[in-house]
């Protein structure tokens, strides 16, 4: 549930308060709690992703955000709960962790999310495959 206060403004410390008034509104932070498609690209961005969740569309969200490490991206936002992301670019290959923020300043509950140059990317899968295919 959100929390919704009224402030208003005092010049004395006691009881002279301003007539105007605005709301402020707490929300809770967007959830990431998957990404679908891929999560794992090459280091030259570009990877799409769709990624689901909670929070991405919420009425007091001004300025949802992305940020794969510290690059910062702006996502296309479908509805509350998903949202398509293109990864950037990188200049090495590693894991990155993905995060979320409705504001642009504040980030939260992550995920981590895997660059691959494009050697390395064919091995680890062929790796994989035949390891699954031949175990040991």
């Amino acid at each position: 549930m959100d929390m919704v206060y009224e402030v208003k403004i005092t010049v004395d410390d006691r009881s002279t308060f301003t007539l105007a008034h605005v709301n402020f509104g707490y929300y809770f932070d967007s959830e990431i709690s998957a990404v679908v498609d891929s999560e794992r690209g090459p280091m030259i961005g570009g990877t799409q992703s769709y990624v689901h969740g909670k929070g991405f569309k919420h009425p007091n969200v001004c300025k949802f955000r992305v940020r794969y490490g510290a690059l910062e991206v702006t996502p296309q936002v479908f509805n509350d709960t998903m949202f398509l992301s293109y990864s950037p670019m990188v200049n090495l290959p590693g894991a990155v962790v993905l995060s979320t923020s409705g504001n642009a300043q504040n980030y939260a509950n992550d995920i981590t999310l895997h660059y691959r140059d494009k050697e390395n990317t064919y091995t680890y899968y062929q790796d994989i495959f035949a390891n699954y295919l031949n175990p040991q």
